[in-house]
């Protein structure tokens, strides 16, 4: 009886360094370590790849923005949307960008926010 559970005992350790062995093996083999979520690189220039579909390059942002430059820029992206939303709120930080708040025009509910 002593003799099995030894046997477990050890079957039950050895299990456990197996895993956490396999646990720091998946993790080290990872060329990211786990905590980015990279995407593929460009062979070419062997930078990321952006593969954002929404990313609208043609606005470039190279100072602090007024509020009507914000409130512009926000009603043309609001104009994709079938519903009807418009600003709620538009908050400005001093060392972060914008935030803007967007609710449903007919309901006041609040639909998304945008930073």
């Amino acid at each position: 009886m002593k003799s099995n559970k030894v046997i477990w005992k050890t079957t039950f350790i050895i299990s456990i360094v197996l895993l956490i062995s396999f646990a720091v093996w998946i993790f080290l083999s990872n060329p990211y370590n786990g905590y980015q979520n990279r995407p593929f690189e460009d062979e070419t220039t062997q930078r990321p790849v952006d593969n954002n579909p929404n990313r609208n390059d043609s606005v470039e942002v190279t100072g602090i923005l007024s509020v009507e430059d914000i409130e512009s820029a926000v009603n043309n992206h609001l104009q994709d949307y079938p519903e009807k939303l418009s600003i709620s709120d538009i908050f400005m930080f001093k060392d972060t960008d914008y935030y803007v708040s967007i609710e449903e025009t007919s309901t006041g509910r609040g639909a998304m926010e945008l930073l």
